[in-house]
């Protein structure tokens, strides 16, 4: 049994490995291209930590980065590793996935790690480098009526107006994959003449896999004629909900963004417990997260160009 087939049992075996670590988002995420796992066992064999990863290749170079749609990648270990001896577990881990990266001769490693990781010394030693990146985190969605009081002032009433204006929601958890990768493309692309760059395929296979495991959904807000203003796609498990596609087309005068993202809060409150926005850098994005009354929340993009002359090049650009 090689490691893949030995991840998937452990998906099935270890719940509270990360949604966008699971074998099934893996193998949603990379629709047409190449993805591996390396697995570490503890000295009486037991599988306590793993690292998938997606394999692309262009112009004949191989590169090691998250999947598309995959807002993080990275380790996950065993809750049994994370005790008081999780530094010397983490560097022994670490070093392991790091021989065995050196082994399969990349020509680049990127990938943005989840905010749990918050050592990263072990590939700093081995040549690595860090950029510290932030999300944007409501950490307890249970109550969504408190989750709107925090809400900045002007969002609120920007919320109230919005609705006074007759604007409204609906969510589906029956989507159609192929609908609504066209809807998210067209209202992207009529939004001041954006281009789409996001890939129609994995849109489609990442929507169907969610929504066979009950793991996702779309919101949308409407107009008072019921035409869609913003489309949005969460996806969640039990531990956290994640914004993970979004799209508008309204006016000035309606937040049709908000709207739905505080439908689908609502709608998460009794299925999981805090709401992710994975976050942008993008200033004018981040000051909208920032104002819904979430917390700024960090986490590391690790990246490392084995090949001397990209050394020299800004390997994020390539991904």
């Amino acid at each position: 049994m090689n490691e893949k087939e030995l991840y998937k049992q452990l998906c099935i075996s270890e719940p509270d490995i990360p949604l966008f670590l699971q074998y099934w988002w893996m193998e949603a995420a990379s629709v047409g291209k190449t993805w591996d796992v390396f697995v570490y066992r503890s000295a009486n064999g037991e599988i306590v930590a793993a690292m998938p990863f997606q394999i692309i290749k262009r112009l004949g170079m191989k590169f090691i980065v998250q999947p598309e749609l995959t807002p993080h990648g990275g380790i996950w270990m065993h809750p049994s590793l994370l005790g008081k001896n999780r530094l010397h577990n983490e560097k022994t881990v670490f070093t392991y996935f790091i021989d065995r990266l050196d082994r399969l001769r990349p020509t680049a490693f990127l990938m943005s790690f989840h905010g749990n990781l918050t050592n990263w010394l072990p590939f700093y030693w081995r040549g690595f480098e860090q950029t510290t990146r932030y999300t944007y985190v409501i950490d307890d969605i249970s109550n969504p009526q408190a989750v709107f009081d925090r809400f900045a002032p002007y969002k609120r009433g920007r919320f109230r107006k919005s609705l006074k204006q007759g604007a409204g929601t609906r969510i589906s958890t029956n989507v159609d994959p192929h609908q609504f990768a066209q809807l998210h493309r067209r209202l992207i692309e009529s939004r001041r003449g954006r281009h789409y760059f996001t890939t129609q395929a994995v849109v489609e296979s990442v929507v169907a896999a969610a929504v066979e495991r009950s793991s996702g959904a779309v919101v949308e807000a409407v107009d008072a004629d019921g035409r869609t203003l913003a489309a949005i796609f969460v996806v969640w498990n039990s531990n956290c909900g994640y914004l993970l596609l979004t799209a508008d087309n309204a006016s000035q005068n309606i937040d049709a963004t908000t709207l739905a993202t505080f439908e689908a809060i609502k709608f998460l409150s009794g299925r999981t417990r805090s709401f992710d926005f994975e976050g942008s850098m993008v200033c004018g994005i981040e000051h909208s997260y920032r104002n819904l009354g979430a917390r700024q929340t960090p986490y590391f993009r690790i990246t490392r160009s084995y090949n001397p002359i990209l050394r020299m090049l800004n390997i994020r650009r390539l991904k």
